[in-house]
């Protein structure tokens, strides 16, 4: 090729079946060149083209484009062998069918596009005390707490944006109406448009709470059928793993959720047993609890800068319990508070 102008004019040519067969010949040779990017890019920049709105109504090209593309898997599942070669053979396959995509729609796009440029997953992991705020392809924010982890796709494509969490994360997904952003842990998928909210999935039991926006949360159906919440701001749908319930309830306190993204814990009410887990993931504690803890709720904040230790004491103390610190093991002892 002389130049990429000149090649961008052969790639369309082509495109719309109006090569020579030495062009043909020209542009697949050039997928062996080192300077066959440009072609990848021609070739990518087509995929994320406009679907035809006529592909519906053509009936015969469908069936074509349908037996040419179940032809192209065919032939590199065959190559796959030959792995010196692979990648130039599979986009030589796409490029030869192109022709028969013109007018016809983009069916089997995303598939096509998968094989030129595979998604590859992304995997981030937290220890104890540990926090990761991070970017995805499309734009959403995501601060991952400790001791949990998230995998993504390095890009979006098809219908949903999915990723899936173990552990807890607060997320602020970049609103795109037509790809709902769906987290897939465990037994329950949480699918929203654009919003902000927390998800807690340490354990069997998971809570979503919803500071922005609007989500909704759907509990496995093979347990559960169609059992769903719809979850509007300072909402909460919290999923019981032993007895397999999703319920709703109102989470006035939703907004310490933004707080805690940056380890700024503030509780308001919040049972001690739940408060001596975030500890215990927030600073790598070994925990091991005493006596009875039945209906003790604490108020009070946990600063980052503030010591881990002084904070324990001060609940033990609210809570008619007792702090004791014997080497890297704090033992907490409480007697139960009672019905308040």
């Amino acid at each position: 090729m002389k130049s990429k102008d000149q090649l961008r004019e052969i790639f369309f040519r082509y495109l719309d079946n109006r090569c020579s067969p030495q062009e043909v010949r020209q542009l697949l040779q050039y997928f062996k060149t080192e300077d066959r990017g440009q072609l990848y890019r021609l070739i990518e920049e087509q995929l994320r083209s406009p679907v035809s709105s006529d592909f519906e109504q053509n009936t015969e090209g469908k069936a074509f484009f349908e037996r040419s593309h179940r032809k192209i898997r065919t032939s590199i599942k065959a190559d796959k062998k030959a792995q010196s070669i692979y990648k130039i053979r599979r986009v030589i396959a796409i490029a030869a069918s192109i022709a028969v995509l013109v007018g016809l729609g983009w069916m089997y796009r995303d598939e096509l596009y998968e094989l030129i440029d595979p998604v590859e997953m992304q995997y981030v992991n937290t220890k104890s005390g540990d926090r990761q705020q991070f970017q995805l392809a499309d734009g959403s924010v995501i601060w991952l707490g400790p001791e949990s982890s998230l995998s993504f796709p390095n890009s979006f494509r098809g219908a949903q944006r999915e990723v899936t969490l173990k552990g807890e994360a607060f997320f602020e997904v970049a609103a795109d109406k037509d790809h709902p952003f769906v987290i897939h842990t465990g037994e329950v998928n949480t699918t929203v448009l654009g919003t902000s909210f927390n998800v807690q999935a340490y354990e069997r039991d998971l809570s979503v709470t919803v500071v922005t926006g609007r989500v909704r949360v759907v509990a496995d159906k093979e347990q559960q059928g169609e059992v769903e919440v719809l979850l509007n701001p300072d909402q909460r749908a919290v999923f019981d793993g032993e007895t397999k319930s999703l319920v709703k309830e109102e989470a006035p306190d939703a907004s310490v959720m933004l707080a805690r993204r940056e380890g700024v814990f503030e509780y308001r009410g919040v049972p001690v047993e739940n408060i001596l887990s975030d500890m215990k993931r927030e600073y790598g504690l070994i925990l091991k609890v005493e006596g009875q803890l039945t209906n003790c709720t604490f108020y009070g904040t946990k600063k980052p800068e503030d010591d881990v230790y002084h904070f324990l004491e001060k609940m033990a103390i609210t809570v008619n319990a007792t702090m004791q610190k014997k080497g890297k093991t704090v033992y907490f002892k409480g007697n139960g508070c009672g019905v308040m």
